[in-house]
Parts: structure tokens; sequence; C-alpha cells
């Protein structure tokens, strides 16, 4: 490939881009339309002559277009602007707002509007698993009978420090919430 071709086909691109991009622009209101009419009228003769001269390397002692290269230029010129303004105008349609901190596939696990406990201070791994699986019953599962269940066996536990002891309490209390909430 030539150099001279290779500057063509990128003057060409170029064109095309700056095609795109003025549709956009002009749909959200960064350019004015009547200065994006002025623009793309600009751009598209451009274009249509990096394609016209590109055709005429083909074609060796020859460097006036012919009218099949012309409206080959047109056509591709009108397709492109097509295809952008449609992606223009459909996509924005397609894309969803996205929940704070949320995916950005939209694939959000259905978050409970309670905030689990923090882990309790001090005391063994058993009373600590006790407590995570009380927080998984209560939130994860939603089922705060089980998860009452498994607080009052951490309840009962001789070696609960008072902090410890009040959130747990402090638990049990929104588990119950949560059973009358449910009616259960």
């Amino acid at each position: 490939m030539t150099r001279e071709r290779e500057r063509l086909e990128e003057e060409r691109e170029q064109a095309l881009r700056d095609l795109l991009a003025l549709e956009v622009q002009i749909r959200t209101g960064e350019v004015p339309v009547e200065a994006g009419q002025r623009l793309r009228t600009e751009y598209e003769r451009a274009a249509a002559d990096a394609m016209a001269r590109l055709d005429g390397l083909d074609k060796p002692g020859t460097h006036t277009p012919s009218r099949v290269s012309v409206a080959r230029t047109l056509a591709y010129v009108v397709t492109v602007l097509v295809a952008g303004l449609a992606a223009a105008v459909v996509l924005p349609g397609s894309v969803q707002p996205r929940p704070a901190n949320g995916f950005v596939t939209g694939n959000e696990v259905t978050q409970s509007s309670v905030v689990p406990s923090p882990l309790p201070t001090g005391g063994d791994a058993a009373g600590t698993a006790l407590w995570m699986r009380a927080n998984v019953e209560l939130f994860g599962r939603n089922d705060p009978a089980a998860a009452l269940r498994t607080l009052e066996q951490l309840q009962t536990r001789p070696d609960l420090l008072p902090e410890t002891r009040r959130d747990v309490e402090a638990l049990i209390a929104t588990a119950r919430r949560e059973l009358d909430r449910n009616g259960r």
C-alpha cells in the first residue's frame, strides 16, 4: 500500500468519524443546527473527495472521479450516517439508569433494606460463628425465625461480653420486628 493511499484512507476515515461525531453533537445541542449543517456539508465533501481520489489511484492516468465512484462514495457516506444516527437514537434509550453502587450490567443482587450488624467483639470462634449464622439467616435468607433461634442460643452463652450481649439483644429485636412485619 502506498503512502498516498494510506493518507487518503486516513483522510476518508477521519471525515467519516467527524460526521458521526457531528451528528451526536447536533442531537445533544452541543453544536447549533445551522453550524452543524455547514460542517456536515464540509465533512461530506472531504469524505467524498478522499474516496474519489482513492478510486483515481486504482485507475492510472485518471484524476476525475467517475459517476460510479461518486455514487459509491455517496452511498458509503449515507450508510455511515444512517448507521451512526440509528446508533445515536437507539442506544441511549436502551441504557438504563444504574442504582448507586450498582453493576454496569444492571444485575444487582436484591439488597436488604437493613444493614447487617458488625461482628461481636471478643468471644470465641463458636460465638462468632453463631453471630454470623444469625446474620445470614436474617439478612441473607430472610428467615427471621431461624435467626431468632440462633440468637437465643447465642444469648444463653455465659462468656458473652456485655457489649456483645447488647448487640445480640438488638439483633433479636430486629429479628422479632421482621417476624411481626412478615406476619410469621
